[in-house]
């Protein structure tokens, strides 16, 4: 197990290629998911982050299925992030779509500048999850949302302690469950 997990994280931080093909096939129902709910909630005209945003899939996708929107991702493999900027560029998005390497627990953003953040699969690698939150929740406007998919196995339990309590969480297909983080402590 140990190897099969050092070998992802080879793919994460030198091929972000390899790995973009990967999650297209293993995460492409998932994307199309997130895609499908990020698309209806943001607002008009808003802001979305895209947490772990590895190649830029969902990002690229989202900014395209909404002109309006400005899409902001962050991923903290420079691969990821060199894939994900040539993603966007490619896709003549590059003025609507910025991918900037930076971890969760320290995002590059003003406080309150985004409308909804959205993670894939990215937060059972989280190093600070506590962090993290505190992070989402500085970044979110107040009528925002935060949106984590993962895995149904993901530590859940570490991600509502850090929220301070439990989550609600919802079905996103067979494998994957979403959870949302309120945008400011001790609400629900």
């Amino acid at each position: 197990m140990r190897a099969a997990m050092d070998g992802m994280q080879y793919l994460f931080d030198h091929h972000g290629h390899g790995y973009d093909r990967f999650t297209r096939a293993v995460f492409g129902r998932l994307h199309a998911r997130v895609l499908a709910d990020a698309a209806a909630a943001a607002p008009t005209g808003g802001v979305v982050l895209d947490v772990g945003a590895g190649p830029g899939r969902l990002a690229v996708a989202l900014a395209a299925s909404r002109p309006d929107l400005t899409v902001l991702a962050v991923d903290v493999s420079p691969s990821m992030v060199e894939v994900a900027n040539r993603r966007a560029a490619n896709a003549g998005l590059g003025q609507r779509v910025r991918v900037d390497r930076a971890d969760v627990a320290a995002l590059p953003l003003d406080d309150a500048s985004v409308d909804l953040v959205v993670s894939s699969v990215s937060f059972h690698h989280w190093t600070d999850v506590p962090g993290a939150v505190r992070e989402m929740r500085r970044v979110i406007r107040p009528t925002g949302r935060i949106w984590i998919y993962d895995a149904r196995i993901a530590p859940w339990r570490r991600l509502a302690a850090a929220a301070y309590g439990s989550l609600p969480r919802t079905s996103a297909g067979l494998l994957f469950t979403r959870a949302e983080v309120p945008a400011a402590a001790g609400v629900r």
